[in-house]
């Protein structure tokens, strides 16, 4: 398949709720302007534009004649003085203005013929309407073609088609419209899906991530053919333990940092962890979003928290490390008035060094770019992890997030992929039920 088709293609299906919403627009309107409308009937007859024809002479101009005042003759359809006098005639309830516009009139193409068509509300006063029409205006014009002192008009109209009667409503068949907006509607809701997404900064896949931040996918949560919510932090796993590890450090410490919150890279960061705890690792994941942080909700024990070290410093971790299983998760806790002093604190800098002697793995979740802290703790990290949400993270702030690292000399080992629509990623669900029992540090 052309890859401009397949695009465009990935285009309708990511934003089909708008295709859906301007077609159901659409047809919603129209709907309401056929019942607005109501049902009406037509009535067609013919009048044929007659000649004298006494000589082969006479009848070639006679039939010149016709066809030169048959357009006069459909004028005055068009008559308020006719309307007045149908209106008269019948009695009906209704102005000039309203009788002439249900009247259409036209000569038939090549002959001296005119059509004579009536819409009216009910069949049987569109065809007394159009047989009023015709005697009416066939008066009109003999008044006017009869000279003075002729025995006859010069022209005059003969009805060769009586007014018809149909008990079936006009125009086309509703089902027909609706169909036909339903088509229109989907046009109109495609092309705009398309204008949403050609002016939409946001990365939508992880080819796109990977064009934003410079560096690779290490991973992609939610993906279609994604049976084993696991396996994509497994693939982290793998992707991390390849990177090289300083000399004479035993803890790998990683940086978890996204552009903005709501991008999942807590559940990446306690995603990581638990398969990390799988291997028979011994994991500290350190808390140091003081901004928006939901990690302690995401737990169900916490030994420490940064905040009660930061505010008793000098005091050493080793009493409060968790030494009951694999994973010992530090919370923020309480954040107070300057939320930028956690990462400043040399005690989070003491707390990073101390857990990396007893602990293989270290994991630092931050908040968003949009603050400085994830850059200004990332000193104390190994390499960064992005967090790239589809649909949420744009060009603009993936990739000038990924060059603030750069340029600070930090490693970017690369980028998660957050696929998954809900906001919680695979791991989410694997934490509240598959890990409980043998840790027993994540709750919901």
């Amino acid at each position: 398949m052309n890859e401009v088709v397949r695009h465009y293609l990935f285009i309708l299906r990511d934003r089909w709720r708008s295709v859906a919403v301007v077609a159901l627009i659409v047809l919603g309107l129209v709907s309401a302007a056929l019942l607005m409308q109501g049902k009406t009937y037509s009535s067609t007859s013919a009048v044929f534009v007659t000649t004298p024809r006494d000589d082969a002479d006479t009848f070639y101009r006679g039939d010149a004649y016709a066809r030169e005042r048959a357009p006069s003759y459909v004028a005055l359809v068009a008559s308020q003085d006719l309307a007045l006098k149908v209106i008269d005639d019948l009695g009906l309830d209704t102005d000039p203005a309203t009788l002439i516009a249900s009247i259409v009139a036209a000569p038939v193409p090549d002959t001296v013929l005119i059509s004579l068509t009536v819409t009216w509300s009910t069949p049987e006063l569109a065809q007394q309407i159009n047989q009023a029409y015709i005697t009416d205006i066939q008066q009109e014009v003999i008044s006017l073609e009869t000279v003075v002192g002729s025995l006859t008009p010069r022209a005059q109209l003969d009805v060769v088609e009586p007014p018809s009667y149909s008990s079936t409503p006009a125009g086309l068949s509703p089902i027909l419209i609706l169909g036909a907006a339903t088509g229109v509607g989907l046009a109109a809701g495609a092309a705009f899906a398309v204008l949403l997404a050609l002016r939409d900064r946001s990365v939508r896949t992880a080819r796109e991530a990977e064009d934003a931040s410079g560096v690779p996918v290490l991973t992609t949560l939610g993906a279609d053919d994604q049976t084993d919510p696991a396996e994509p932090m497994r693939e982290l796993r793998t992707a991390l333990e390849a990177t090289p590890l300083a000399p004479n450090k035993l803890a790998r410490t990683v940086l978890i940092a996204s552009s903005q919150r709501g991008d999942g890279k807590t559940s990446v960061a306690l995603g990581l962890a638990e398969v990390l705890c799988d291997e028979g690792k011994r994991v500290a994941v350190i808390d140091l979003d003081a901004r928006t942080s939901d990690f302690a909700t995401r737990i169900s024990e916490a030994p420490i928290t940064v905040s009660a070290l930061v505010e008793e410093e000098g005091v050493s971790t080793d009493a409060h490390v968790n030494a009951k299983g694999l994973l010992t998760p530090v919370p923020i806790g309480v954040v107070g008035d300057d939320p930028g002093r956690f990462v400043d604190s040399p005690v989070v800098t003491s707390l990073i060094h101390e857990f990396g002697a007893d602990h293989d793995w270290i994991i630092i979740d931050t908040a968003a770019s949009t603050h400085s802290d994830a850059l200004r703790v990332s000193k104390s990290a190994d390499t960064v992890v992005l967090v790239v949400a589809a649909g949420r993270s744009t060009f603009d702030a993936v990739g000038e997030m990924a060059e603030e690292f750069r340029q600070t000399g930090h490693e970017i080992a690369g980028v998660v992929f957050n696929a998954t629509r809900t906001g919680r990623t695979p791991s989410d669900h694997r934490s509240a039920t598959h890990k409980r029992g043998r840790t027993g540090l994540f709750a919901r």
